[in-house]
């Protein structure tokens, strides 16, 4: 039997950092010199050494890293559904894919050389507490130490300086005990040689699976600063699917489908549903996709609008799928959910044996936007813009790139195919979850539910 090709989801953030003023800062690092980076700290030390602008030190210890992981899963989930309700406006309809995780490392990077005016508008956007650089910090620890059995968890970030700018001692040590964040020098000038480093570094740290990030339009002139972001994660299912039980089935993605069934059961392949005498004559036939199935216990629950399935991973890490009651029910489901209804659907969730149903997909998406989204979310005024970096860099664009590829073997979405065999006709059977039309996925952390990945798969790419 021929194997699945397994290709894991990557995520890319790009911070431009562009400003006209190259003074000196207090406490550098010369300009020349290769690369300058503090040693990396010890993934097995809790102890954090904060410094401060003056160059003054104090160490921390955590009493307890597990709820340091906590609160930095708290911070980066808060922010997520803020994020992704931004992200979803006006793009109703199409598959929508994003890493708050990623995000937030990101901006925890840029935030520490933010001055307090700048730091108080990015607590606000993304959760930020007064130890969140620590809590994040414990949490990347926790996902990568979870990590097993061929399952990946890999965050990367770096600064890249222009060769004519001089970074602060200060900087460096702080972002390295925290991010693990390295620095390099590039001659920005040389726009083509420095697109070409920057896009091979993204490959290497996603294995390959994101290539030409960027091209020389991306950026701005002049550039002096460029901080990368990139998480690679592989999940193969704990229970994978059988390939042999995928085959075609049908996937409802549009309203004009959807309105032949609203008043009436979701159909599945198992009980089809008769003819309709309120179908759409104008509706588009349903889509064909490959479906994936299998009957096992899951964490399961259902409600009268939704029905949610969690589907464990060989680390500890899962995925979440949440599947709208209603063919058209996605809207409705997006409007309700925030951290808190999240948060309560995963404790209600018990096992049960269930036939689950869930189509095999792989997407990309690249949003060059993001900064616009997070000014939408501070306020009626643009100030994420006018965020200063080290006192004199202005930020000049945010990109964000994600691609995920489901298959039977895991990664981060399941897929099921349908299957009329082991049903009694007694009437009596699992409960169903069929996920023929859009739902919601999130990729979490089981012992923090921290949200790595979160999207949307309504099988249209915009």
């Amino acid at each position: 039997m021929k194997k699945n090709r397994f290709v894991p989801p990557v995520l890319v953030l790009i911070f431009f950092l562009s400003s006209s003023v190259s003074s000196a800062l207090p406490s550098e690092v010369p300009a020349k010199g290769g690369v300058n980076a503090v040693a990396p700290r010890n993934d097995t030390d809790s102890r954090h050494i904060f410094s401060g602008e003056d160059g003054t030190q104090r160490e921390q210890h955590d009493a307890d890293p597990l709820d340091a992981a906590g609160r930095g899963a708290a911070s980066v989930n808060g922010f997520a559904f803020d994020f992704y309700k931004e992200l979803i406006r006006g793009k109703d309809g199409y598959n929508v894919l994003f890493s708050p995780l990623s995000i937030s490392l990101g901006f925890g990077m840029f935030h520490l050389g933010c001055d307090a005016q700048g730091k108080e508008i990015l607590n606000d956007i993304f959760h930020y507490g007064p130890q969140s650089h620590d809590d994040i910090s414990n949490l990347t620890r926790s996902l990568k130490k979870s990590s097993k059995k061929g399952n990946v968890f890999e965050p990367a970030n770096m600064l890249w300086a222009s060769d004519k700018v001089k970074i602060p001692y200060w900087y460096l040590n702080i972002s390295n005990k925290y991010y693990r964040q390295g620095m390099k020098r590039l001659d920005f000038t040389d726009a083509p040689q420095a697109v070409s480093i920057i896009n091979d570094w993204i490959e290497k740290n996603t294995r390959g699976q994101i290539k030409d990030s960027i091209d020389g339009n991306d950026l701005p002139v002049p550039t002096d600063f460029v901080l990368t972001n990139t998480i690679y994660f592989l999940g193969r299912w704990a229970s994978p699917f059988d390939p042999s039980f995928t085959s075609k089935g049908e996937f409802f993605n549009d309203t004009s489908q959807s309105r032949m069934f609203r008043k009436k059961k979701k159909p599945t392949m198992l009980f089809p549903l008769p003819e309709s005498d309120d179908a759409d004559p104008n509706a588009l036939p349903p889509m064909e996709l490959d479906m994936m199935y299998q009957k096992g216990e899951f964490l399961y629950l259902e409600r009268e609008n939704f029905q949610a399935v969690r589907l464990d991973y060989e680390s500890d890490s899962s995925m979440v799928v949440l599947l709208p009651g209603e063919l058209d029910g996605i809207s409705a489901l997006e409007a309700e959910m925030d951290h808190a209804s999240f948060k309560k659907i995963l404790s209600e969730m018990e096992p049960l044996e269930i036939l689950l149903y869930m189509p095999k997909f792989t997407y990309n998406v690249n949003y060059k936007d993001i900064m616009d989204r997070l000014d939408a979310l501070s306020g009626p005024l643009p100030v994420v813009k006018s965020i200063r970096f080290l006192g004199v860099f202005s930020l000049g664009a945010v990109l964000h790139q994600a691609n995920i590829t489901v298959d039977e073997s895991g990664t981060e979405a399941a897929a099921g195919t349908v299957v009329v065999g082991g049903i009694s006709s007694s009437g009596s059977h699992p409960p169903i979850f069929s996920a023929d039309h859009p739902f919601l996925y999130f990729i979490i952390d089981n012992k923090t539910a921290a949200i790595m990945f979160m999207g949307r798969f309504t099988a249209k790419n915009q």
